[in-house]
């Protein structure tokens, strides 16, 4: 029951707002190119709007000139894709698409953390308190690495790396440590998963290459169920070492076209030669990984169980067949684990991505260590000292890795039951509102480019790598998103040109314009701006506000996010609807701020907070009025999540007293106008006038 419970936990935290927040740029670049396999059958790089290549350091070697089929990263995810983008493709709300988008993902991580478990079951049977006390701590462990299951969430290769690495290790300890699978199996599924994994994530597959082979030579030199006899002389060694090598060698005499079509050694040195790699940054980078596993994963906690299993073992003359099984687990594990760290130090730009899959294994080490110290210690000379110094240590680092740990717990059961927002969650919902057709619009960006082509399946000139800038110039866009965080030169002088050339009106949105939508990276190295936010980032200023340009011309509704035409129905209240002030009490017990009114040649941008005093701030709508002598009207707002309003007034939930607005010129008449705040909660309704006017010509 436990263990059903805990699962049910993993799955909760890892489905809960799966939809949330929309695709960020690496998510969307697999959603595109997954789109591209449907229309032609591989992830071609042109299509009839929109060119998909890599950039700058990229641009020549990352398409291959026959087919311009893209080879930058590995296939399989883009096929992988297509799944989840077909069942997307029969809604039209935006988030429901982005849910069926990353639904398959996740469960290739779930499916791939099953596997690990199921190949240690034999093992976990023979333990004391049975598999399902021993999967419980597991399962908990995972429930609990907040960084696992963020990436598993996500629309991209780390849930299939994740799938493929475990399952290529299920079958290594079905086939040498368990004797259960023929040879024939055994090399026919190595030969499979490590082609998969090389077109997915080809790093992991040369360092699961160099694994196995190195595997296979240790259990040559050293069998522990053959004659002595096999082992003299080189040939019988060497046929030994090829029957234990079959798959792999298929494997790679089959990956080595690959290894020219996809051409990694010369992405590798554009990459390498980019950032000036050097052994310093290689000794740097292994401590780095080291440094994240300590604080993040228990890798200490799983050393020490490690050692005191080992001496454990060492001291003990009577090994039952578990322990046996739980050193050579421990070997498999720890050796793939060391070597794995060892070759991805070699990326010159870590992100928590490159070795999170280490993760489970972590885990898995520090739980058989554990069940193999109950099973040794009752058989040691140990006394009480040892026992209650290991159970003091233990504790202890239980206690530092929980420490470090706490706050992302909490951030994390935050963002399950609130729906975090990034500047896509913004652009995105308000071009899908504001244009009947956004797959005829033409969108100038420097950032998220894939985003707009994969929901709107627009024409978006520039991007970030600006790879096709000569023909993209020649566009004038309807929309411009200018993004902060991304400015280079030449993409800044394109959209200035832009500005020169039509006229456009500003819209602003009231989150901060950060580099990402948001990512599942943890790690700090890089800064707040590419680490995961639980939380909508709200900005400080007009300057951190999240921009668009929209060309002048284009017909704009009220500013509102409604996601379906009923929705919309229900949601804007039309300018030039006379305020429902009969039914409304006007009172002085509404709280509010205005933090923006700002006005340009089209409109009015409002945003503020507001709520009934002693109230809470749950179901209720705000609406803006405007009351001259002659004429009154009312526009509906969006609601924003405001949390500081709460720890501000330290009373009632006022989360959802935030509100935005935009107020169209063209359906108000001229006149002075006083500015109201009217808050429908229920049947109740409270209007109340401010200090603020608004001289409208």
């Amino acid at each position: 029951m436990i263990l059903i419970l805990l699962i049910a936990l993993f799955c909760f935290s890892l489905f809960k707002h799966i939809s949330y927040p929309l695709l960020w740029h690496d998510e969307a670049e697999t959603a595109v190119f997954g789109q591209q396999v449907m229309r032609f059958g591989y992830p071609k790089v042109y299509n009839d709007k929109n060119t998909l290549t890599w950039g700058e350091e990229f641009s020549r070697s990352s398409v291959v000139e026959e087919g311009d089929a893209t080879n930058f990263n590995g296939w399989v995810m883009y096929y992988f894709a297509v799944p989840g983008i077909w069942l997307g493709s029969f809604t039209d709300d935006l988030y429901w698409k982005t849910a069926w988008a990353r639904i398959p993902f996740a469960l290739a991580g779930i499916v791939g953390l099953a596997l690990l478990a199921l190949g240690l079951m034999p093992v976990f049977r023979k333990l004391p308190g049975g598999a399902t006390g021993w999967l419980s701590l597991f399962v908990l462990g995972e429930l609990l690495s907040v960084s696992l299951v963020l990436h598993l969430r996500e629309m991209r290769y780390y849930s299939i790396v994740f799938l493929l690495i475990n399952a290529t290790l299920f079958i290594y300890l079905k086939f040498h440590l368990y004797r259960s699978i023929r040879r024939v199996e055994y090399h026919g599924w190595m030969a499979i998963l490590l082609i998969l994994l090389f077109n997915t994530f080809y790093p992991a597959c040369l360092i699961l290459i160099l694994f196995v082979v190195g595997a296979a030579a240790y259990h040559v030199l050293f069998p522990d169920h053959a004659d002595p006899a096999e082992k003299a002389g080189i040939g019988p060694v060497a046929k030994r070492f090829l029957s234990y090598n079959i798959g792999t060698i298929l494997a790679s005499l089959l990956i080595i076209p690959m290894l020219v079509f996809f051409k990694v050694f010369e992405n590798i040195d554009n990459v390498s030669g980019s950032f000036n790699f050097n052994m310093g940054l290689y000794l740097q980078n292994i401590g780095k990984i080291l440094s994240f596993l300590i604080r993040q994963e228990h890798l200490l906690i799983a050393v020490l169980c490690v050692s005191v299993f080992y001496w454990l073992w060492r001291k003990s003359n009577n090994k039952p067949h578990p322990v046996t099984h739980i050193s050579g687990i421990l070997v498999v594990f720890g050796s793939f684990c060391g070597i794995y760290i060892a070759v991805i130090s070699r990326f010159p730009y870590l992100f928590d991505r490159l070795f999170i899959y280490l993760q489970p294994l972590i885990l898995m080490m520090l739980v058989l260590s554990l069940a193999g110290i109950i099973l040794l210690h009752p058989k040691s000379s140990s006394g009480p000292l040892l026992r209650a110094g290991f159970g003091i240590i233990l504790a202890g680092f239980l206690f530092l890795s929980g420490y470090t740990k706490f706050n992302d717990w909490k951030e994390h059961a935050y963002e399950l039951f609130h729906q975090f927002k990034g500047p896509l969650d913004h652009t995105i919902p308000y071009i899908a509102h504001q244009f009947e057709e956004p797959k005829d619009l033409v969108i100038a960006t420097n950032y998220a480019e894939y985003a707009y082509m994969f929901y709107f399946n627009s024409k978006v000139i520039l991007g970030y790598y600006m790879n096709n800038a000569a023909e993209d110039v020649r566009h004038q866009p309807d929309i411009i998103i200018h993004r902060a965080g991304r400015i280079k030169a030449a993409s800044m002088a394109a959209m200035n040109r832009f500005l020169r050339q039509e006229a456009y009106r500003k819209i602003s949105f009231p989150v901060f314009d950060n580099l990402v939508n948001n990512i599942p990276q943890l790690y700090t190295e890089h800064g707040k701006a590419e680490h995961h936010l639980f939380r909508t980032r709200l900005p400080r200023s007009e300057a951190e506000r999240t921009s668009i340009f929209v060309k002048t011309g284009h017909h704009l509704a009220p500013f509102g996010e409604a996601k379906t035409d009923a929705q919309r129905q229900l949601s804007v209240i039309s300018p030039g609807r006379p305020v429902p002030v009969e039914s409304a009490n006007i009172t002085q017990q509404l709280r509010y701020w205005i933090d923006d009114l700002v006005e340009d040649e089209a409109g009015i941008f409002i945003s503020g907070w507001a709520f009934i005093d002693q109230q809470d701030a749950k179901d209720q709508s705000v609406v803006i009025c405007l009351s001259s002598d002659a004429h009154n009207y009312a526009f509906s707002t969006t609601a924003m999540t405001r949390k500081d309003v709460t720890e501000r007034f330290s009373g009632p939930d006022l989360d959802r007293s935030g509100f935005v607005t935009y107020l169209e010129r063209s359906g108000i008449m001229p006149g002075n106008y006083r500015l109201g705040i009217l808050i429908q909660k229920g049947e109740t309704q409270q209007l109340q006038f401010t200090r603020k006017t608004l001289q409208l010509k």
